[in-house]
């Protein structure tokens, strides 16, 4: 698969989540070319903070984001944050500590 083909799967399926009014915590990392292994450190981190009963706020996951994958510009590390966590609400993930 090339990267064209990966971009025209991951336009595709923001069209159809847009039309469905589906947040996907998944879509978002893929519209932002974020690794399983960056994925993993973010998924890791939130898990900690829910053991820790810690809210997380959408400029700390901006923060985290950025650390995590740093080719991710500012604007777009704010912007995803808070498209995450719409989409860990609506998925019902995280939900005890999002802000």
């Amino acid at each position: 698969m090339t990267d064209n083909d990966v971009a025209l799967i991951g336009d595709v399926l923001t069209r159809i989540c847009g039309q469905l009014k589906i947040h996907s915590s998944s879509l978002a990392f893929l519209n932002h070319q974020f690794t399983a292994a960056e994925i993993d450190q973010i998924i890791q981190f939130m898990m900690r903070q829910m053991l820790a009963d810690t809210a997380v706020s959408p400029a700390t996951l901006a923060r985290l984001l950025q650390a995590v994958h740093p080719q991710l510009p500012d604007a777009d590390s704010e912007n995803m944050a808070a498209e995450l966590i719409q989409s860990w609400l609506d998925e019902g993930t995280f939900k005890g500590i999002l802000a």
